[in-house]
C-alpha cells in the first residue's frame, strides 16, 4: 500500500527544474517624462522553449537597433557640438580682430569654451 503513496509524492514533488521568464519588455523613456514600452512576453515561459527563443531573437534586434540609433544620435550631438565650439571661438576672434575685446579676453575665453 505504501507503494502507490510513494509513487503519487514522487509524482508531485520530483519533476525537472526549468527556467522561466515572466516578463520580457523595451522600456523607453524620453526626455519630456514621457515612456514607451514595448512588451514582447508577459506571461511566465520557459526558456528553453521555442516562444521564448522566437520573442527573444526579436527583443534582441530591437535592442541592437535601438544602441545604433543612440550611438548615431549622441555622435550627431558631439560633431555639432564642436561646430558650435568653432562658432564660437570665431565670434570672439572677430571681436578681438574689431578691437571690441582684448587677446588676453580672447584667449581666457577660447580657453573656457575648450574646456581648458
Amino acid at each position: 500500500m505504501l507503494g502507490g503513496a510513494g509513487a503519487i509524492v514522487g509524482a508531485v514533488t520530483g519533476g525537472k527544474q526549468y527556467d522561466v521568464v515572466d516578463k520580457l519588455a523595451i522600456s523607453i523613456f524620453f526626455k519630456d517624462n514621457k515612456q514607451f514600452e514595448m512588451i514582447f512576453l508577459n506571461s511566465e515561459t520557459k526558456t528553453d522553449s521555442f516562444t521564448y527563443k522566437t520573442l527573444q531573437e526579436s527583443f534582441n534586434l530591437l535592442a541592437n537597433k535601438l544602441e545604433s540609433i543612440i550611438s548615431i544620435n549622441n555622435a550627431n550631438v558631439t560633431d555639432s557640438k564642436k561646430v558650435s565650439d568653432a562658432d564660437e571661438i570665431s565670434k570672439f576672434k572677430a571681436l578681438l580682430d574689431e578691437g571690441t575685446i582684448t587677446k588676453g579676453e580672447f584667449d581666457a575665453k577660447k580657453k573656457q569654451i575648450l574646456g581648458l
